[in-house]
C-alpha cells in the first residue's frame, strides 16, 4: 500500500514541483565514474561503497537546490558536475568530522524553518514542508528507488551545515587589501572608455572553400546527425473520462482521482515485477482480466503525439523511456484521464545516404567551419592586437595589423550596465570585460551573435567620492567572499592527490 501511495503521488508532482523547486528527486544517479566492484573510490584510506556514493549523490542534489534555489538542470555536463561535487562533499565531510566540527539539532531545525522554500510571507509555513514531505519522502524505514526519507533529509541538512562550517574555517584566512578594494571599486563603478575591435562571421565565411574529402569526412564523423528517426509501436490502456464531464471543478477532480487509482492498480503488478525482478505479467491478458480494452498504435517518432489521446505527446515521450526489460509504463496522466502503455516494437534509426543529405551537409559543415575558424582566428588576432598595444602601437595601427575592424567606442560603467538586460549584449559584454581590466589592458576574444569582439580600456574616470565610500564595505565583503571561495577550491583540489585517496574522476578542469 505504501508503495502504491508513493507512486500515486507522482501523478500530481508537477504542482508540488513548482511550489518547492524539488526536481532533484527524480534524476537518476548516473553510473559514469562508478565502474568496478562494490567500492567506487577511496578517501584518505577509507573506501567509499557504491551505495554510500549514491546516497551522497542524492544529498548533493538536495544541497544544490537548497543552496541555489534552482532546479537541477538537464543540460549536458550537469551530471558530471554533480558527480564531481559529490566527491568534493565526501572529502570535505571527512575533514570536518576529523576536525571535531559538530552540528546541533537546533541548527538543523533553524536551517529548515528559515529556508525560503518552506516559508511564506517571511515565515515558516508547516504546510509547505508537509507537502514537500508527503510528496518526496518515505516513512522512516521504508524506501523506494528514487526516494529519500525524513531521516536522510535531516542527515543531508546536517552534512551541509558541517561543510559550511568547515569552509568558513578555511575562508577565515582570506586577506583583502585596501589596494584590492580600491581597484575593484574603480573597475566596477568608474566610467571606462572602451575601444572596440570586431570581426564578423561574414568576414571569415568569404574564405571558406569546401573540398569533397572534407565533406565526406564530416559526414562520417557526424553520422548520428543524419539518421532516420527511431520509431516505436505501443499497446495501451486508456482510462478516459466520459464525454460531458465538466472541464474543471470538484466533479472532474473526483473522477480523475478515481481513474488514477484504476490506472495505478492496473500498472502495479508490472511495477512490483520490476522491483522483485520476477517474470512480467502478460499485458494483453492483464487487460482482459481487468475488463479493459487494449489499443494499438502505428509506429511513432519521439516528436509525434499518439493519435486519439488528449496530450498524446506526453505518452510518446514515455514510450521512448521504456526498454525490452521494462516495457510497461507507470500510469501517465493526460488531459482527460490516464494511460498505461506497453512497448511492442522498435524500428531502429538508420543512416541516410550521403547523396540524400548532401545539401544539408554542406550547410552544416559551412556553419561549423565558420564557427571553428572564427574562434581560432579570433583568438590569434586578439593575441596579436594585445602584443601590438603592449609594444606601444596606436589603436588604429594595431587594428589594421591584427585584421580587426574598428567598432564604435563605448563609455561603460560596469556596475550599471553589465547586468542590465535592456542594454545590447555587446555593451554588457564590454562592461563585464571592463570590470576585470585595468587601464591599457586588452580583453580576450569573445563571440556575441554574428560577431567577435576584443575590448581595450583606453581610459577610466574614477567614481565620485560618495560612491567610493558607500560601496567600500560591500566591495570588501565581495572580495573576501571571492578569495574565501578560491581558498576552499584550492584546498579541495589539493585533497585529490592526498595519500590514500583514489577517485574515479580526477579532472579538476572545471572545478
Amino acid at each position: 500500500m505504501i508503495s502504491f501511495l508513493n507512486r500515486k503521488l507522482r501523478a500530481f508532482l508537477f504542482i508540488i514541483l513548482v511550489l518547492v523547486a524539488a526536481a532533484f528527486i527524480f534524476i537518476d544517479v548516473p553510473t559514469s565514474g562508478l565502474t568496478g566492484g562494490r567500492h567506487v573510490g577511496e578517501i584518505r584510506g577509507e573506501a567509499v561503497s557504491r551505495s554510500d556514493f549514491q546516497q551522497f549523490y542524492r544529498e548533493t542534489e538536495v544541497s544544490f537546490v537548497l543552496t541555489t534555489g534552482q532546479m537541477i538542470s538537464q543540460y549536458p555536463g550537469m551530471q558530471d558536475m554533480l558527480l564531481q561535487e559529490t566527491w568534493n562533499r565526501l572529502i570535505t565531510l571527512k575533514a570536518a568530522q576529523e576536525a571535531g566540527i559538530t552540528v546541533s539539532a537546533e541548527e538543523v531545525t533553524d536551517f529548515v524553518t528559515q529556508h525560503p522554500i518552506f516559508q511564506q510571507d517571511g515565515q515558516f509555513n508547516p504546510e509547505r514542508f508537509q507537502q514537500f514531505a508527503a510528496a518526496f519522502f518515505d516513512p522512516p524505514g521504508v524506501s523506494i528507488a528514487e526516494g529519500m526519507n525524513l531521516e536522510r533529509f535531516e542527515s543531508a541538512v546536517r552534512h551541509q551545515l558541517l561543510i559550511e562550517k568547515f569552509n568558513r574555517m578555511i575562508q577565515a584566512s582570506a586577506v583583502t587589501s585596501e589596494t584590492d578594494i580600491s581597484s575593484l571599486i574603480n573597475r566596477l563603478h568608474g566610467t571606462s572608455l572602451i575601444k572596440v575591435a570586431t570581426v564578423s562571421r561574414a568576414d571569415v565565411a568569404r574564405n571558406i572553400q569546401i573540398q569533397p574529402d572534407e565533406l565526406d569526412s564530416f559526414y562520417q564523423q557526424n553520422l548520428a546527425r543524419y539518421m532516420t528517426p527511431e520509431k516505436r509501436k505501443i499497446d495501451y490502456i486508456y482510462f478516459q473520462l466520459a464525454s460531458g464531464v465538466p472541464t474543471e471543478g470538484p466533479e472532474r477532480e473526483k473522477l480523475m482521482r478515481k481513474l488514477g487509482e484504476q490506472a495505478f492498480q492496473f500498472s502495479d503488478p508490472f511495477y512490483l515485477a520490476y522491483q522483485d525482478q520476477s517474470e512480467l505479467p502478460d499485458f494483453t491478458a492483464q487487460a482482459a482480466q481487468a475488463g479493459v480494452t487494449t489499443r494499438q498504435t502505428d509506429f511513432v517518432a519521439v516528436n509525434q503525439a499518439v493519435p486519439g489521446i488528449a496530450g498524446g505527446q506526453k505518452v510518446t515521450q514515455a514510450a521512448f523511456t521504456l526498454t525490452a526489460t521494462e516495457p510497461v509504463s507507470d500510469a501517465i496522466e493526460v488531459d482527460d484521464g490516464f494511460v498505461v502503455i506497453h512497448l511492442t516494437e522498435i524500428l531502429s534509426s538508420e543512416p541516410i545516404s550521403f547523396e540524400q543529405v548532401e545539401p544539408q551537409l554542406r550547410e552544416d559543415f559551412r556553419t561549423q567551419e565558420i564557427e571553428r575558424r572564427l574562434s581560432i582566428e579570433g583568438r590569434q588576432m586578439a593575441a596579436r592586437l594585445r602584443d601590438l598595444m603592449d609594444e606601444g602601437a596606436t589603436w588604429e595601427h594595431a587594428l589594421k595589423e591584427s585584421g580587426f575592424k574598428p567598432g564604435k567606442d563605448l563609455s561603460v560603467t560596469p556596475s550599471l550596465q553589465m547586468r542590465n538586460s535592456e542594454q545590447p549584449e555587446s555593451v554588457r559584454l564590454a562592461a563585464r570585460s571592463a570590470s576585470a581590466m585595468e587601464v591599457k589592458q586588452t580583453s580576450s576574444f569573445e563571440l556575441v551573435g554574428d560577431s567577435g569582439y576584443v575590448f581595450y580600456v583606453a581610459e577610466r574616470t574614477p567614481p565620485a567620492a560618495d560612491i567610493i565610500e558607500s560601496t567600500r564595505l560591500t566591495t570588501r565583503e565581495q572580495l573576501s567572499a571571492q578569495q574565501g571561495a578560491l581558498l576552499v577550491r584550492e584546498w579541495v583540489k589539493s585533497q585529490y592527490s592526498a595519500p590514500g585517496t583514489q577517485l574515479p574522476m580526477h579532472s579538476t578542469e572545471n572545478f
